[in-house]
């Protein structure tokens, strides 16, 4: 027992001295949800959508991808991870594809990209697409 105490002593004393600063390591993401619905607003269930966001560095961007499939209801929810970057607001493009429809792209978006996301930091949209 007295050296089981000992070794767990020396053990956490060991722990203790670390001179490394420990790396702070967190996610960031971006929320996007919505439906697919035909042009006469039935749900296309199946659908494929598929959004990415061009994150802002200095020089460029990063592109965060995400992959979704619609529920029977035409819903989709995805998310775009990355780690170790600040927040921020970037453009967002959502391409959509389903079997018997034309493939359908959009631009113009937004999303909010954050440590914290809150619920209402969720890009919300309404893609409809055509046979």
């Amino acid at each position: 027992m007295r050296r089981l105490t000992r070794s767990l002593v020396v053990l956490l004393a060991f722990a203790s001295c670390s001179t490394e600063p420990q790396p702070d390591l967190f996610s960031i993401q971006g929320a996007v949800a919505g439906s697919v619905l035909t042009t006469a607003q039935a749900p296309v269930s199946g659908a494929t959508v598929s959004a990415t966001a061009q994150y802002p560095i200095t020089g460029g961007t990063v592109p965060l991808l995400g992959t979704a499939l619609t529920d029977a209801n035409g819903h989709f929810h995805l998310l775009l991870v990355s780690g170790n970057l600040p927040d921020t607001v970037a453009t967002l493009t959502i391409h959509v594809a389903a079997t018997g429809y034309t493939p359908r792209d959009t631009a113009g978006l937004q999303v909010r990209i954050a440590r914290n996301l809150l619920p209402t930091d969720t890009t919300h949209v309404i893609i409809t697409i055509a046979p």
